[in-house]
């Protein structure tokens, strides 16, 4: 298997080490101060999405009908929850190891709309994945993790262009059960032995951009320039693919263990 890419060392899929036992995961004064930094900017995050909510409130006030009412009473509801997304964290300094733990925290938990909790939930999916991947690696060693993104072009309709990326990515799955199943319409999505993949979708002022990020287990590495050709096809409008190696003993991840309220 050869590869001229740069591994994706940042994928978020291995747990922090435990020092303190199987259930309390400790960092060090860096990756303390760190995760307070990452935690800073997913709370601003929730609170901009807090304020677009009461901003959604105003307006479906300000239609004084019926539906408006009930559109706003919605908006006030996730717009105060999201608000006090975590503004409450509690760490445990460990000071004969000069090390801190998680050790509680007050969420929202709604992670379909709030960025704080969108990316707990990410790292606790990313390490429960990754324990999965570490046994199958041992048992199969012949397998190689392949990180993996296919991406739709930019749009105003972000409904449209994200049902464009699923029905697309559904119709490269097919092929790959057909080829399974039957042994004909061979594609570069076919050498997959594993797959495990998140939408992910962002606007930076150029429209719409939904994508998929996936890992998948093979045995054959995945040709960059036949994928690409082969996602044009079936979307018709994208050829923009990435295929890079991943080195999981590399990737970290924030193991949030402690308890939420």
């Amino acid at each position: 298997m050869k590869d001229n890419k740069k591994p994706r060392n940042d994928v978020l899929l291995a747990g922090q080490a435990s020092e303190q036992g199987r259930n309390i995961t400790v960092d060090s004064n860096a990756k303390h101060r760190a995760r307070i930094t990452r935690f800073g900017h997913l709370r601003q995050q929730s609170k901009e999405m807090s304020n677009w909510l009461f901003t959604q409130h105003d307006e479906a006030r300000a239609l004084d009908t019926p539906m408006g009412e009930l559109m706003a009473k919605r908006f006030g509801h996730f717009a105060n929850q999201l608000s006090g997304c975590a503004n409450y964290l509690l760490f445990k300094h460990y000071y004969t190891l000069d090390k801190y733990k998680l050790s509680g925290l007050k969420t929202c938990k709604k992670h379909m709309l709030c960025p704080f909790c969108s990316a707990i939930r990410a790292s606790k999916q990313a390490t429960a994945y990754h324990d999965k991947m570490v046994h199958l690696l041992k048992e199969n060693p012949k397998l190689k993790p392949v990180f993996v993104t296919l991406t739709v072009r930019n749009g105003d309709d972000l409904k449209e262009r994200f049902y464009h990326l699923k029905d697309s990515f559904t119709t490269l799955q097919t092929a790959r059960r057909k080829w399974l199943k039957r042994g004909n319409g061979h594609n570069e999505f076919c050498k997959a032995h594993g797959i495990v993949y998140a939408y992910e979708i962002t606007n930076n002022g150029k429209g719409w951009h939904p994508h998929l990020h996936m890992i998948l287990l093979v045995d054959d590495w995945i040709d960059k320039d036949k994928l690409s050709a082969e996602w044009y096809a079936i979307t018709g409008d994208s050829f923009i693919v990435d295929v890079r190696r991943v080195k999981p003993s590399k990737a970290e991840v924030d193991t949030i263990d402690a308890k939420q309220q």
